[in-house]
Formats: structure tokens, C-alpha cells, sequence
């Protein structure tokens, strides 16, 4: 799946993209179920807007995806990045560390979030920042 992009337009006079059709999706898990109801629930007000005022209300949407979203999903890029250099590394810590489990399902959940991971990771948040070279 293509992933969204800050600036990439997901916006044209009254048509918005949501979901997959805007690039969003969680790159660490693949998941897009969540992704896509979080950008509806963000593109409501805009068309709201829109109806009242214009198809220019619609551009709210994008930058309230760009501000909302686009921070996590780069997060979890880092993540999936990370994983993919070393897969045995995530591999053994989700069958030996039942915490690691614990945060997949808070996440799976809602009840955190990969911003909150990166602060929990101590001095090795410093390899999320080195995946995006």
C-alpha cells in the first residue's frame, strides 16, 4: 500500500480521500480499519463546512490530517523500518516479554500509541530517529 505523505494533496474541490484511498494506513501492523474511521471522523466537520460554505472548507481536512495523523504513521514507519533490519530482534521479544504484548494490544485498543512506545524506549528511541535516513 502506498503511504500518504505530508502535503500530498488528499483534497480536490468536494471530493476528499479517506482511508486507503488517502495513503493512510498503519505501517507497522498494515492495519487500516482504524486509520480509516479516525480520517472519516476528521473529514466530517470539513464537509460540514463545505456544505455551508464552500468546497474551500475542504481543505481544513488535509491539515488536520497532516497534524493529527502523519506524526504516528511516521512513527510506525520507523518502527516497521527498524523491524525489517532486525526481524529475530522483534521476533524474540514478542515470545519472551510478555510487556511487549501488553503494549501490542494497548495499541491494538487505542489505548496508546507509538509516541507514547518511543518515549518508553529510553536510549534506544534514538534508533526510531536513525531509521529515517
Amino acid at each position: 500500500m502506498p503511504l500518504r505523505r505530508r502535503g500530498q494533496a488528499i483534497v480536490k474541490g468536494r471530493c476528499l480521500l479517506i482511508g486507503d484511498a488517502a495513503g493512510l494506513m498503519d505501517p507497522f501492523t498494515g492495519e487500516g480499519i482504524y486509520p480509516a474511521v479516525k480520517s472519516a471522523l476528521l473529514a466530517t466537520p470539513a464537509i460540514l463546512n463545505g456544505l455551508a460554505s464552500g468546497p474551500d472548507a475542504a481543505k481544513e481536512y488535509q491539515r488536520a490530517v497532516d497534524l493529527e495523523m502523519l506524526p504516528e504513521a511516521r512513527l510506525a514507519w520507523r518502527l516497521s523500518r527498524l523491524a525489517a533490519i532486525a526481524p529475530h530482534i522483534i521476533y524474540q521479544r514478542f515470545c519472551d516479554d510478555a510487556r511487549v504484548w501488553q503494549w501490542f494490544f494497548m495499541f491494538l485498543r487505542g489505548d496508546t500509541t507509538y509516541a507514547s512506545l518511543a518515549k518508553t524506549l529510553g536510549p534506544f528511541r534514538h534508533l526510531l530517529r536513525l531509521t529515517a535516513l
